[in-house]
């Protein structure tokens, strides 16, 4: 019988949707990257491993704090 697996590919697949959209929700620039968490934000390479081959993990980090501190250095030179 197959439905059972069906079911559970099915709800691993809406988990890791609702994991992504969380994850998307981390970068958003509202009150000035209120929700922004890095190591949350991290977890998208586990998720989608194949998207991050060429990028360490380490970078990732680093890439990630540098777009908000840009973001926080453009703000202030606009106001």
């Amino acid at each position: 019988m197959l439905f059972p697996f069906f079911f559970f590919i099915i709800d691993k697949t809406q988990h890791q949707n609702t994991e992504l959209l969380q994850c998307v929700s981390y970068l958003s620039p509202s009150k000035s990257f209120a929700a922004f968490d890095v190591n949350k934000l991290s977890r998208m390479t586990e998720i989608y491993p194949n998207d991050f081959i060429d990028v360490p993990k380490v970078a990732l980090h680093i890439q990630l704090k540098n777009y908000v501190t840009m973001f926080d250095l453009t703000q202030n030179l606009l106001s």
